[in-house]
């Protein structure tokens, strides 16, 4: 028997899916192109949660309580960062701060910073980028801030994510103090706030934040 793909494992230890399965394989949805792996993936589980939610895959289609691909590749997503060019990516996932992962067209899994804009290259591969999930879950998702924060507040799942009261980008901490839950449909913009604030400061210059959480 051949041991189970990173992808398989990861959605064996995930929740229920988000949204109903689909028949035939996923290849555009909202008007967005999905890569074939991601295709694959959403039609075996059509979005789901992980690590205590910490970890958020969206469905192929928005729902009723959630916000999927077509919200998140949007203009209510991150393509409201309209000074960046981010067409080549398909946004799938994101942590519990609200920064998403995306694949390229070329298959290549990158994560980015909405407080700095900056896309980062993650992982050569959808399967390898679930095995990094697997090996550094605490790291990758945030799980030990949204457990600890849990357990002092209420459950989460994907309608909310953990906001830094004092951004990243100025030396917050990622710590359960330090967060606030916001409406996963705000995580978007109210980064992008903090993006034009601080986009254009050099580093070391002291700035005070407007408008933040």
């Amino acid at each position: 028997m051949n041991p189970a793909s990173n992808l398989d494992q990861l959605i064996r230890i995930s929740s229920d899916p988000i949204a109903s399965r689909l028949p035939q394989q996923i290849s555009q949805t909202g008007g967005k192109f999905i890569p074939g792996d991601l295709g694959l993936l959403l039609n075996t589980k059509n979005g789901f949660l992980a690590f205590e939610s910490a970890l958020h895959v969206f469905a192929s289609v928005d729902t009723d309580t959630a916000q999927g691909i077509p919200y998140w590749n949007g203009s209510r997503g991150w393509s409201i960062y309209d000074d960046l060019d981010l067409s080549g990516y398909t946004f799938f996932a994101q942590d519990i701060f609200g920064f998403p992962y995306a694949i390229s067209d070329k298959g290549i899994v990158c994560k980015f910073d909405p407080e700095s804009g900056l896309m980062k290259a993650h992982s050569g591969s959808l399967e390898e980028w679930a095995g990094v999930i697997l090996e550094k879950y605490n790291y990758e998702t945030g799980w030990q801030v949204v457990h600890e924060w849990q357990i002092k507040n209420h459950p989460i799942d994907f309608t909310y994510r953990l906001l830094p009261q004092k951004p990243f980008i100025i030396g917050g901490e990622f710590k359960a103090e330090n967060m606030k839950a916001i409406p996963s449909s705000q995580v978007a913009i109210t980064y992008f706030h903090l993006y034009k604030q601080v986009k254009d400061i050099p580093d070391g210059t002291s700035i005070e934040i407007n408008d933040w959480i």
